[in-house]
């Protein structure tokens, strides 16, 4: 059986290559498992049309750890399209920050991919 890290992990993945499919990039976006292991989509939304990713990702933040704090999920997720440097060479990459618990600790996972043609390739 999948662990919950791992389920939240396969469905950041699927949405992130759903968005590179379709616009080649994404804003940053979130998942939570619920306390009765329902997995909940998490957005943040400003009123301009293009705004910092930083603006986002701190939102989601807050909000994800004020879930924790109430109880009201077991573990979360955000995604951030990135940049990842590895032997003097760029890939491009979904960091995906998990988050357990209320505490400050947060794990990032990197998933590089490339988009294609056909399709988005995970390498």
């Amino acid at each position: 059986m999948e662990s919950n890290k791992g389920r939240l992990i396969t469905i950041i993945r699927s949405q992130a290559e759903l968005f590179l499919k379709e616009m080649g990039e994404f804003f940053p976006f979130g998942t939570y498992i619920n306390g009765k292991g329902i997995i909940v989509p998490v957005g943040a939304f400003t009123e301009e049309e293009n705004p910092a990713s930083i603006d986002l990702i701190n939102m989601l933040s807050n909000y994800i750890h004020n879930k924790l704090i109430e109880g009201d999920c077991t573990i979360a997720a955000i995604a951030i399209d990135s940049i990842i440097r590895e032997n003097g060479q760029a890939f491009d990459a979904i960091e995906v920050r998990l988050f357990e618990n209320e505490s400050e600790n947060i794990e990032k996972v990197y998933l590089k991919y490339k988009i294609e043609e056909h399709g988005v390739s995970f390498i």
